[in-house]
């Protein structure tokens, strides 16, 4: 995986750009889900869905009329155990386990919500495999290994004690994943006004 990494940070694409008879040549670096510029485009564009849904000023200062006429957004977060049986296992493994089990997560989501009486049009979700910064644990002994963001917008009023169905499958369905590691604070429900940032919960 690092020498991956730093194999595509070493890189440069050489691209053409066309318009009738001109031409022009360009060079872009190549990039990694651990760059810096590659995090903050991904940023930007959960920051215009989630404007979409919401509403609020776009960079113009335009403003964007919301979507949804009472959105409640949920942060939930799913992890597994980079050391599973006592042993650190690598970065790719770790993050292939810690997304077995999504398939069965998602039901747990879909079917929650359709127990609470939404319809599939009053929702929406954004998921993304993020890696820690290395700033939390004990010497940054997680950097680098991922966990989940799903993003979950509702055209209407939930609770984190709603969703927690959706949780609870995944640590039932996914044999790294512990309770301990999965309590209160893995969902935060909010208004939007309520949010400052949502790449940075």
């Amino acid at each position: 995986l690092l020498d991956r990494h730093v194999e595509v940070s070493n890189t440069t694409i050489n691209l053409e750009k066309r318009y009738l008879n001109e031409t022009e040549d360009y060079r872009v670096q190549a990039q990694t889900r651990w760059s810096k510029a590659y995090q903050k485009k991904y940023a930007a564009q959960l920051d215009a869905w989630l404007r979409e849904l919401t509403g609020g000023e776009r960079p113009s200062g335009a403003r964007t009329e919301a979507t949804y006429e009472d959105p409640h957004v949920a942060l939930i977060t799913l992890s597994a155990s980079s050391k599973p049986d006592g042993e650190r296992v690598g970065p790719v493994d770790h993050l292939e386990a810690l997304q077995s089990s999504w398939r069965s997560t998602y039901h747990a989501m879909r079917n929650t919500l359709r127990s609470l009486g939404f319809e599939s049009s009053e929702w929406q979700y954004d998921r993304r495999a993020e890696p820690h910064t290395g700033k939390r644990g004990e010497m940054g002994i997680n950097e680098c290994y991922s966990h989940e963001h799903v993003v979950l917008v509702v055209d209407g009023e939930v609770t984190a004690s709603d969703l927690r169905p959706i949780v609870e499958k995944h640590v039932e369905k996914n044999e790294w994943a512990g309770s301990a590691a999965h309590g209160e604070d893995a969902i935060e429900v909010r208004k939007p006004e309520d949010l400052n940032d949502v790449a940075a919960y």
